[in-house]
């Protein structure tokens, strides 16, 4: 592996979440955790992250739309 890759874990449950994301880490990556699908929208205002691993049921902004807002991003 030439460089770790940044993961964003996204779910409204924390204790899923902080689990996935320490497992992320385990195997070398970096990971950021959101609990919620807002948050992440605003974080990819500053960075990007390579692998998003994301639940889809989650109240507000949940996974299926966040992955559309996602994409349609201009960048």
């Amino acid at each position: 592996m030439d460089k770790p890759l940044l993961a964003y874990v996204i779910d409204d449950n924390p204790d899923f979440a902080d689990s996935m994301a320490l497992m992320v880490r385990h195997l070398g990556h970096q990971s950021r955790v959101f609990y919620s699908g807002e948050a992440v929208l605003r974080a990819l205002e500053e960075d990007r992250p390579d692998v998003i691993l994301s639940d889809l049921v989650m109240p507000g902004v949940d996974g299926a739309t966040l992955a559309q807002k996602i994409k349609a991003a201009p960048d």
